[in-house]
């Protein structure tokens, strides 16, 4: 299990909630729904997904964030020398009971929504006009990484300048500094959260983008469940021609009622979407009773 000691800045790419089953969670779907200006939980944002664009001499590279995507959902075209398309479809959990009718399964009902779901499209207009037969594309860990090389004629190319005058070089007086104190502070985001329940277990769906499976640090204490995601920085020293998200870590924790039996958690990470089980004590399990006529 990994430990963590350092400060701490949390940024919420999504408003924290504290969760406990049932009515308490009224109160919170319901600012969601407000949020997305939706009766029935969130869509996929117009300008959905997120893209971060930076490029050197040779290349031009895009990256986007799509937890949870399946590869045959997701279409990638390159139109008109400089015009890349994201465009696919983010579907809704399925349990083992059936697909999910309009989010809600056959055996259970969703508690909170926060994540998105639903067709997309995006269409960015790329700075250089780039090859379309050479660009390639990888999906690792909910993490869409596109190369798109540059057309030959679109790539700099250096100048020789005839050295007319020789201009002795200015002497640069260098300064020293105290060295200073530095402080580490993390960087830290809040996933979205889907939560549902269902006769056997409450659900606990996140998304943590760009987050390795040995990465995750889920606990449980004092009445808490913990989510603690590493993500490794991504392309350091990049020159951004476009940021639309920044990368760090995912914390945030949760209440979780008595009603749990916390020794059974058990969760997995597929895609950048990690799902957490928590089954029911048996002790609050609805059992059927019996009615015998006399």
């Amino acid at each position: 299990m990994m430990k963590t000691n350092k400060q701490q800045m949390l940024v919420p790419r999504w408003q924290n909630f504290s969760w406990r089953p049932l009515r308490e969670f009224q109160e919170e779907v319901n600012r969601v729904c407000r949020r997305f200006g939706a009766e029935t939980g969130p869509a996929l944002a117009e300008s959905y997904p997120p893209v971060n664009i930076w490029g050197d001499n040779d290349k031009v590279y895009a990256e986007a964030e799509l937890p949870g995507m399946q590869l045959d959902h997701l279409e990638i075209y390159v139109t008109d020398g400089n015009q890349l398309t994201i465009q696919g479809e983010r579907r809704r959990y399925a349990l083992d009971q059936g697909a999910l009718d309009n989010g809600v399964p056959e055996k259970g009902a969703w508690y909170g929504q926060e994540r998105g779901f639903g067709q997309f499209s995006r269409t960015i207009m790329l700075p250089v006009n780039v090859d379309a037969e050479k660009v390639e594309a990888r999906f690792e860990h909910g993490v869409l990484l596109v190369t798109l090389p540059k057309n030959e004629a679109a790539k700099p190319r250096r100048i020789s300048v005839n050295d007319i005058v020789n201009i002795p070089a200015n002497k640069i007086e260098v300064r020293t500094e105290l060295d200073k104190p530095v402080v580490a502070l993390g960087l830290s985001f809040t996933p979205r959260v889907d939560i549902m329940e269902t006769d056997e277990e409450s659900l606990l769906l996140a998304d943590l983008p760009g987050v390795k499976p040995e990465d995750v640090d889920l606990r449980f204490e004092n009445g808490e469940l913990i989510i603690d995601g590493r993500c490794a920085p991504r392309h350091a020293g990049a020159n951004y021609l476009l940021s639309e998200y920044g990368v760090g870590d995912f914390y945030r924790t949760f209440s979780i009622s008595e009603r749990i039996d916390w020794q059974k958690i058990a969760a997995e990470l597929i895609n950048g979407v990690l799902t957490i089980h928590l089954p029911r004590a048996e002790a609050v399990k609805p059992k059927k009773i019996t009615v015998k006529g006399g």
